[in-house]
């Protein structure tokens, strides 16, 4: 056996690394969970893609079974949700910071005030960061929407090189152009950035290029 530290070895401990590895990837598969895909011989990525989306889409239909949208009709009833909502971090340790948070208004045309109970509200013409998107009622919504397609493009650029399959290329549009969309849903998106990401997709998808 070759003694020396690792440093100064050549040979040695490849061969050794390898054979060790050889035995191993027979059990690997076994002592792994299922839900680990990445590094393990005869697993890939896409069916971890898969899981997520199987998961999320349970979530969604239970919650869609049981919870209601809640209609306030007027601005002091945000009281209320806000205790309920303070009761729900107490349990679970996830708190609303109110000065972090912002309300926009859907009927912009109502003057509103610059706060309630706390919460600035997004006043007419002004807009605000969300997730890294900027959002709002003002014409920076075009800019905004111009800007997330162009980022959008580039990563499909670059899923473009390793999608082999149609089936690879849906599993990269769900988690590339969907949560880009998604997160601002309550957010009206503008008709030519909806033309030009069905036009996105069905380049991505059918030609594979953007």
């Amino acid at each position: 056996m070759d003694y020396r530290p690792i440093t100064l070895l050549q040979t040695s401990y490849k061969i050794l690394a390898k054979v060790v590895a050889t035995r191993l990837q027979k059990f690997l598969g076994k002592l792994i969970g299922n839900s680990q895909q990445g590094f393990v011989h005869g697993r890939q990525m896409n069916k971890t893609v898969m899981m997520i989306m199987a998961q999320l889409k349970m979530a969604t239909d239970d919650a869609a079974k049981t919870l209601e949208d809640i209609y306030m009709q007027k601005a002091r009833q945000l009281r209320h949700v806000l205790r309920i909502v303070g009761q729900f971090g107490e349990m679970s340790g996830l708190h609303i910071q109110p000065a972090k948070s912002v309300l926009i208004s859907l009927n912009t045309g109502i003057p509103t005030p610059a706060q309630i109970l706390g919460i600035p509200i997004l006043q007419r013409g002004e807009f605000t960061r969300y997730l890294g998107y900027q959002v709002g009622t003002t014409e920076a919504q075009n800019v905004d929407w111009a800007d997330r397609i162009r980022k959008i493009q580039q990563r499909l650029v670059t899923a473009c090189r390793v999608a082999t399959s149609d089936e690879d290329r849906v599993e990269i549009l769900n988690t590339i152009v969907l949560p880009a969309v998604l997160f601002t849903s309550a957010v009206l998106i503008p008709i030519w950035a909806a033309k030009q990401l069905l036009q996105l997709q069905k380049h991505f998808i059918w030609q594979s290029n953007v």
